[in-house]
């Protein structure tokens, strides 16, 4: 990075003291460029900020408050996210969506670098008055707003949050969250509405069902160590492919069993013990019976007739000698505890959608400062909770965009597309379509490889 010329620096300086000594509403001593880049950056925030409190009006309506003095207890999902990727990201932010509604109410932007502060010392140095009395001006304006690890922001940027959150008319009672932080616990430790509410927690299903996988490959690697293989190639060993389908079919036994946590633990155990089952000792019991029963035994059994071979029947086989190793982990993640968190099956896919929002405005790609990537976060939400058109519209009547009958086509055109993509995707016919081409792929990749032969392997040519 060039070190900036002293001579600029100082006559900024210079600027600002003209400018504070002659009152701030005189636009003649003004420093122009960064008076001009500000008004514009604060209509932008303003405008955006405006939209949300729109919203959180709509939310507490959609808790029964007709009150805007009330405070409504709701539930939220809160997750965090690193400008860059791998834990020494310098910005942060962490955004707060409802679990009601699914708008997003409120967010934060954590940042441990100030450009402006780093090209200042390095003109002025750190401890010279000049250094100190462009500080005074631009304390203000300093984008630092966290002290520590990049790893901590997601809590500081929840403790925030949760503590502005009266004011704006909510309480966060219910969180959802992935367990990757512990903002959580920190959030109880501090007791943020006091010692008479607690904070309740919800899992994401989908985080839940990988820590099975993690879990797994854990426990086939500590063996390993050990000298004894629950992996390789054999009937029965935990391939790859075995603890992917059972992470899948983990998450399958919570999703289509909500509200019930007795009926989540049955099914999660059936698919163990329907993976460690053989001809000679069949173990369906847990198993869901009926002729359209995903078990091929209890199946069978319905229709009167007799079950084929496990062989050729069980896509996840396991070695009943490896059911000691494993049968732990199943026991710590069908705990009434755990489920229970996951009664209602929620996921943090709409937090993920917004974060993929956000970051196409701002590239993890590249390097930004914190006013660009408020910037992009105040309008990706806006986008998010309003539309497209709306929040294009809402920045051109402030002329922060310039009005083109283009732009308003193509806003347009996002926002239906949008809307299309989305309730085509909750269809079954759908579901069943997609189902289809992945099953009709797998086909002719089977027929394929069969044509061709061993085309590929390991040290075979």
């Amino acid at each position: 990075m060039p070190r900036p010329k002293r001579s600029r620096v100082v006559k900024r300086c210079n600027a600002l003291k003209r400018w504070q000594e002659n009152g701030k509403n005189n636009s003649e001593n003004q420093p122009s460029a960064d008076i001009s880049a500000r008004i514009q950056y604060t209509s932008v925030l303003n405008s955006a900020n405006q939209m949300l409190c729109n919203i959180r009006k709509d939310v507490k309506q959609a808790y029964g408050s007709r009150n805007n003095n009330d405070i409504v207890d709701i539930g939220v999902s809160y997750d965090g996210s690193l400008l860059t990727r791998g834990h020494t990201s310098n910005i942060g932010i962490g955004c707060v969506i409802d679990l009601l509604t699914g708008f997003v109410i409120d967010f934060e932007v954590m940042s441990k670098r100030c450009e402006e502060c780093q090209q200042t010392k390095l003109a002025l140095g750190d401890d010279t008055a000049e250094f100190h009395f462009w500080y005074e001006g631009h304390r203000d304006f300093c984008s630092i707003t966290h002290v520590g690890s990049s790893g901590s922001m997601e809590v500081k940027a929840a403790i925030k949050l949760w503590e502005r959150s009266e004011s704006i008319g909510s309480r966060y009672t219910s969180l959802l969250s992935d367990g990757d932080s512990k903002a959580f616990l920190e959030l109880n430790e501090r007791k943020i509405y006091g010692s008479q509410v607690e904070i309740k927690k919800e899992e994401c299903i989908n985080h839940v069902s990988k820590r099975l996988g993690t879990a797994l490959r854990k426990t086939v690697k500590d063996w390993r160590v050990k000298g004894v293989t629950l992996g390789g190639k054999k009937h029965g060993s935990l391939k790859e492919e075995t603890i992917k389908k059972l992470t899948r079919y983990y998450a399958n036994a919570i999703r289509k069993n909500k509200g019930d946590i007795e009926a989540m633990k049955t099914a999660i155990y059936a698919t163990l013990f329907h993976s460690i089952s053989t001809d000679k000792k069949p173990q369906h019991k847990k198993c869901p019976s009926g002729e359209d029963s995903w078990c091929f035994y209890q199946s069978a059994l319905a229709r009167g007739k007799k079950p084929g071979a496990h062989k050729d029947w069980v896509k996840t086989p396991i070695n009943e000698k490896h059911l000691c190793k494993i049968l732990p982990i199943y026991q710590r993640l069908a705990s009434t505890d755990l489920l229970s968190r996951c009664v209602r099956g929620l996921t943090q896919n709409s937090n993920e959608a917004l974060h993929s929002m956000i970051w196409n405005k701002c590239s993890k790609e590249n390097s930004a400062s914190r006013n660009r990537v408020l910037i992009a976060l105040s309008n990706a939400i806006s986008e998010y909770n309003v539309g497209t058109l709306k929040t294009l519209e809402t920045f051109q009547g402030i002329n922060c965009l310039p009005t083109s009958s283009a732009s308003k086509h193509l806003a347009n055109f996002t926002d239906y597309r949008r809307t299309y993509f989305r309730n085509k995707i909750k269809s079954v016919k759908y579901k069943v379509a997609q189902q289809k081409i992945k099953l009709a792929k797998l086909h002719r990749l089977k027929t394929e490889k069969k044509l061709e032969g061993i085309t590929y392997k390991a040290g075979y040519f």
